[in-house]
């Protein structure tokens, strides 16, 4: 059924008939996310607090390991594949999201290469795109492989984890243009164009267990800092009126003044 045509008794409107406050997640066609110039079927969904929800692996993948049996051939697809959200996302558009739904990877993974998951939260973080890693741990799962998960059968984390935790901004008390962690080193630079609107702080969440052993330093510019040394979040409030705010996290102590 074609989502113009979804009737008002439909899925999504029974929901919203009752519930005035979630979301939504829809998602295309699951043979869509590989690629091979295959439509996703989706348009103008005529529904508020909506957000289009993707998934994205390349078929050039072991189904024993879920590992790129082609990393080059395998990373390319999954980029263009990733790349192509934006155009489905705009095409769901309507009255009541003229730019279209929000949008989530809300599902990736399923494998041990720390450079194919890499690739992929990286170009998430870079395009500003939420996601959920697959999976926590394997529960026997038939579609998939022993490896994909993220806890081991003896409880440790697969090696991925330093690459899947990443220092990120939960909250940005206005629009940012730019976000860029580096999981290798825990370098973190955020710069943002602060909004009037904005009632509450910028809140980034640190992930100082994976990249910070000997603690971190924050710098603002164009902001205060109002949370604790050590915290693991940094808050940052606006200073006066600037036209932009940057921020910075680096590994280690701050120099003494």
């Amino acid at each position: 059924m074609c989502p113009a045509d979804v009737p008002d008794d439909g899925v999504i409107p029974s929901i919203q008939a009752v519930d005035h406050h979630h979301l939504i997640f829809v998602e295309p066609d699951i043979y869509w996310v590989t690629g091979g110039n295959i439509p996703s079927q989706l348009g103008p969904i005529p529904f508020s607090r909506l957000v289009f929800n993707f998934h994205v692996y390349c078929g050039d993948r072991s189904p024993v390991t879920g590992n790129p049996t082609d990393l080059l051939q395998c990373l390319q697809s999954e980029e263009t594949a990733a790349s192509e959200q934006d155009i489905t996302r705009l095409s769901m558009s309507s009255q009541y999201q003229s730019s279209g739904p929000a949008i989530f990877m809300s599902e990736f993974g399923a494998t041990t290469s720390t450079a194919l998951a890499g690739f992929d939260t990286e170009w998430a973080g870079l395009n500003q795109v939420g996601w959920a890693y697959w999976a926590w741990k394997y529960y026997d799962d038939p579609t998939g492989s022993s490896a994909e998960g993220l806890v081991l059968p003896d409880g440790n984390y697969s090696a991925i984890v330093t690459v899947l935790s990443r220092t990120y901004p939960q909250e940005v008390a206005g629009i940012a243009s730019s976000v860029i962690f580096n999981p290798f080193t825990g370098s973190f630079n955020m710069t943002y164009s602060p909004s009037l609107s904005a009632q509450g702080p910028t809140v980034v969440d640190i992930a100082a267990s994976q990249h910070y052993p000997t603690g971190w330093c924050a710098a603002v510019k164009g902001g205060r800092i109002t949370s604790s040394p050590g915290s693991t979040h940094l808050t940052i409030k606006t200073a006066g009126h600037p036209l932009q705010v940057y921020v910075s996290v680096t590994a280690g102590a701050c120099p003494s003044s």
